[in-house]
């Protein structure tokens, strides 16, 4: 039961991912502060990647740990959702992506290992 949970929890993050990359939202971004729409490109990005990690990742390990992140995770997802629907202050859907990034980087972190320098 859990792991369908988890799969819906990808599936809404893959939506969310791609409802950022729309032309309104693109159009959007692009009246927004230089610095702002750099930091919003950036967290783009950075949430691609932590979506790519989850996809990759073996479910099985991670099972746990998903479970402990979970409702951080539904409810960083919900946040996101709307600040992406309002589309009003860059600042708060910079944040709420930002903080669906962290709860998937420290969910990932004990099974994804770190880029070496």
């Amino acid at each position: 039961m859990r792991v369908l949970s988890l799969n819906n929890m990808l599936n809404d993050l893959e939506i969310l991912e791609k409802r950022m990359q729309e032309p309104k939202i693109d159009f959007w971004i692009r009246q927004q502060e230089k610095e702002d729409r750099a930091k919003f490109r950036k967290c783009q990005s950075d949430l691609s990647i932590q979506i790519g990690k989850l996809r990759n990742a073996r479910i099985e390990p991670l099972l746990p740990q998903l479970m402990s992140g979970e409702d951080d995770l539904k409810k960083g997802i919900d946040k996101l959702r709307r600040e992406i629907a309002e589309l009003d202050k860059i600042a708060e859907a910079i944040q709420a992506i930002s903080n669906v990034i962290n709860t998937l980087t420290s969910i990932l972190a004990p099974f994804v290992p770190s880029p070496s320098k």
